[in-house]
């Protein structure tokens, strides 16, 4: 993994849920983690998709084809 991202952001998207809840500071660095990691992979595939076509520049549909097979397993060849 590469540099962190800031917590902040991460921490406001859990106390979105409610002006009651609480959390910690583990909590969003975990959130934050989650994310990073899954953006990497997403971003990783993504440059394999744009490659396989041919260019060294990922576009949205690359983006958005790398996002669904990472994320929900859908393999869209």
């Amino acid at each position: 993994m590469r540099k962190k991202l800031p917590v902040a952001p991460f921490d406001r998207a859990l106390r979105a849920v409610g002006e009651d809840v609480r959390v910690s500071r583990k909590a969003s660095e975990t959130l934050r983690d989650h994310v990073q990691r899954l953006a990497e992979e997403i971003g990783k595939r993504a440059g394999e998709i744009a490659a396989s076509r041919g260019s060294r520049f990922v576009e949205r549909v690359d983006v958005e084809r790398a996002f669904a097979e990472v994320v929900f397993g859908i393999d869209s060849d």
